[in-house]
């Protein structure tokens, strides 16, 4: 019978690589240019899932007082309304502009705007910010973070109610009378005898005069000072011990 098994081939490794070299020698080498426009060519094939890195960005925080009891607290991104931490208190964060006469009253623990055209006059305002472009006449305006002076902005001294003033650029705001914040942001031109409880900043373009005297005290490249200064830091509240005494009548009490 005649063997009808298939014979199996015998391939040396040496006459592949040769047959390989001979190969490559026969492709045509690029030119300058084809390599060029090869290498800044976009890379069009498809991405693995998961192999995209980017940057996360972070939603900003905003420091709130309860218009309430006048707690301090922060919260990341807007909101419509936020609970209290402290009474429980149901805010209203939402933000109000003013363009005409206000008489009537708002509560927000939000950003109020009074424009150009505002003006308060008799009217009451309880906000967390406020921006003042226009005429504060008459009424109340409680301002529980940051009160903002533009140009043209007017308001009698006594009727500032604020716990951080900030002096916008291109205005000129002067006081006669002593002035008590916590955190002062000078971009503009302030005239004050300012007692700060906290950080005063002028920034570029800003400019400080009269007297200072404050627990934390910078001038940015770009801003002036002419001012007598005192910078002393705030002395921390001596921890009280209570007596004997004083525990048992609060013992008797409870």
């Amino acid at each position: 019978m005649a063997d009808r098994r298939k014979k199996t081939k015998i391939v040396d490794s040496y006459v592949t690589l040769q047959a390989a070299q001979r190969r490559a020698q026969d492709r045509p080498v690029p030119t300058p240019s084809e390599a060029d426009s090869a290498a800044t060519r976009p890379d069009t094939s498809p991405r693995k899932p998961g192999t995209h890195i980017g940057r996360t960005v972070m939603p900003t925080k905003y420091e709130i007082v309860c218009y309430s009891c006048d707690f301090m607290f922060k919260i990341t991104g807007k909101a419509k309304n936020t609970y209290c931490p402290k009474c429980r208190t149901m805010l209203d964060l939402a933000d109000h502009t003013i363009t005409g006469v206000c008489t009537d009253e708002l509560v927000t623990a939000g950003r109020v705007t009074l424009s150009s055209s505002a003006v308060l006059d008799g009217g009451r305002i309880t906000a967390n910010d406020v921006k003042l472009e226009g005429t504060v006449k008459s009424g109340h305006l409680q301002v529980h973070h940051t009160l903002e002076l533009t140009e043209g902005a007017v308001i009698p001294e006594e009727m500032i109610h604020t716990r951080n003033l900030k002096i916008a650029a291109g205005a000129s705001i002067s006081f006669k009378r002593k002035a008590v914040f916590r955190d002062v942001d000078v971009f503009g031109e302030f005239r004050a005898n300012l007692w700060a409880e906290g950080l005063v900043t002028v920034h570029p373009g800003g400019h400080l005069k009269g007297k200072l005297h404050a627990s934390h005290f910078t001038v940015l490249e770009g801003g002036g000072l002419t001012a007598d200064v005192i910078v002393e830091p705030k002395k921390p509240q001596p921890q009280t011990t209570p007596s004997p005494a004083d525990k048992d009548a609060h013992e008797d009490k409870r």
